[in-house]
């Protein structure tokens, strides 16, 4: 997995005030009049009091793709999400099992 130097896993709340929910056209009765809450998960590359930084995708030459800007007044939840870098190594459990004998 690439994973980029020093950055966090994160899932982001968020109240959109451009989201629908839907693509596409909308009627009239269809167009929300509020925020729509999204939470986006993403590498956190950066935060502060302007607001976070969020990408989906590394790219094997460490260029980034899915960006989301999301500003400080729109957050409502920033959750770190721990990702093991190292695999735990798994232990089998082995079974002899015997031939079945057959007598009549």
């Amino acid at each position: 997995m690439l994973k980029p130097a020093g950055k966090s896993f994160a899932a982001i709340s968020w109240h959109d005030p451009h989201g629908t929910g839907k693509a596409g056209c909308l009627t009239e009765h269809e167009m929300p009049h509020e925020c729509i809450l999204v939470t986006t998960y993403g590498w956190l590359m950066r935060k502060d009091e302007k607001g976070v930084s969020v990408v989906g995708e590394i790219i094997g030459d460490g260029s980034m793709r899915d960006y989301t800007y999301v500003p400080r007044e729109l957050i409502d939840e920033i959750a770190i999400i721990h990702i093991p870098t190292k695999r735990r190594r798994v232990q089998a459990v082995v079974r002899a099992v015997g031939e079945e004998k057959n007598e009549r």
